[in-house]
């Protein structure tokens, strides 16, 4: 006959029947650890806000609703709004990087002036300052600037990185001068 091997044959997961069970009861064990909180949350997700609060979180939802969902994508306050600000400030950083770090890094790469690695290399040592302690003097700066509580005060500290002027440099530096 044929030389065919069933899938139990293949990959042989215990020879005797209790201890595939076993196995298999492991196995979905594990398997509710992990989807069990993607199913409660599901079912919060179309409780009303006095169900959520006032029943157990196991407690199916009745009625099944959707203004959660309503509330998330709708009005002035919704889900969508932030996200679509946020797109905003990104695109603008992102511009403002690319702009100000190929001129920098040019600037740093092929143009002669005196001082200029010592003037690279103290601007490479900011990179040694954790960002943390730099959150308060910026805000100080923000504030004074009279940016606070506006989306520029949010984009202006983080339009130019150290990291991006160091990579662009390198990569002009990488170019003959003469082709």
């Amino acid at each position: 006959g044929e030389d065919t091997l069933s899938l139990h044959d293949a990959l042989p997961i215990c020879r005797n029947p209790f201890g595939d069970v076993l196995i298999y009861l492991i196995l979905l064990a594990s398997a509710s650890l992990v989807l069990g909180p993607f199913a409660l949350s599901f079912m919060t997700a179309f409780k009303s806000p006095q169900q959520f609060a006032s029943e157990s979180s196991l407690a199916l939802p009745n009625p099944w609703t959707t203004e959660n969902f309503a509330r998330l994508f709708g009005g002035d306050y919704g889900f969508v709004s932030p996200i679509v600000v946020t797109a905003q400030v990104v695109a603008v950083i992102l511009v403002g990087q690319l702009l100000f770090s190929v001129m920098a890094a040019y600037a740093f790469a092929r143009l002669r002036w005196p001082g200029r690695n010592l003037v690279f290399g103290v601007f490479l040592l900011g990179t040694l300052i954790p960002g943390e302690t730099l959150t308060v003097p910026q805000f100080s700066v923000i504030s004074a600037m009279g940016l606070y509580n506006n989306i520029w005060g949010v984009i202006l500290p983080v339009v130019t990185t150290t990291t991006g002027i160091f990579m662009y440099r390198q990569h002009y530096m990488s170019i003959p001068l003469s082709f």
